[in-house]
């Protein structure tokens, strides 16, 4: 899984980067879901198909898994004894291992999905200057505020990589 606190930060002086890269990211981390979202499902429906051979090998078989008797135990006896058993415990724990990335990454694709609300609310905001604004609404002055320099820096990156790609 990539850094998901990192991507889902966000630069407010490269919205159009931001902006760019969002859908990629959220694509990336749904897909990661899926994948997540499909191994817990198998694990699950192998836990179900190991507790049917435990079952039916502790029917069979009691006195293997410490049941006395002449009698078959139980079906109560049964289940409890299937659930004492070291392979079911160890399908049970890696299910949960599952389940805990599946729930991480829904929780990094709504983490997304804020992201992308608030790209749009930033954009709204620059568009309507809020950020030359806060420094007496003269875009000249916006070179005072904090993170302009970086701004600056990273137009001028892009402008050069542009420039880069026209002449090739």
């Amino acid at each position: 899984m990539s850094d998901a606190r990192k991507d889902t930060k966000i630069n407010k002086y490269a919205l159009d980067d931001e902006l760019e890269r969002q859908p990629d990211l959220y694509l990336e981390y749904a897909e990661q879901h899926v994948e997540a979202e499909d191994a817990r499902k198998t694990a699950e429906k192998d836990l179900k198909e190991l507790e049917a051979d435990l079952k039916i090998k502790i029917f069979m078989n009691p006195k293997d898994y410490g049941f006395t008797g002449d009698k078959a135990p139980a079906v109560s006896l049964i289940d409890s004894a299937v659930l004492t058993q070291p392979e079911y415990k160890e399908q049970s724990a890696k299910i949960l291992v599952l389940r805990k990335a599946e729930n991480k990454l829904t929780i990094v694709k709504e983490s997304l999905d804020q992201k992308r609300s608030s790209l749009k609310y930033l954009s709204e905001l620059w568009m309507n200057n809020y950020y030359g604004s806060k420094v007496g609404g003269n875009v000249d002055n916006v070179k005072r505020e904090k993170g302009s320099e970086e701004q600056k820096k990273h137009i001028e990156e892009k402008m050069t990589n542009r420039e880069g790609r026209r002449r090739r």
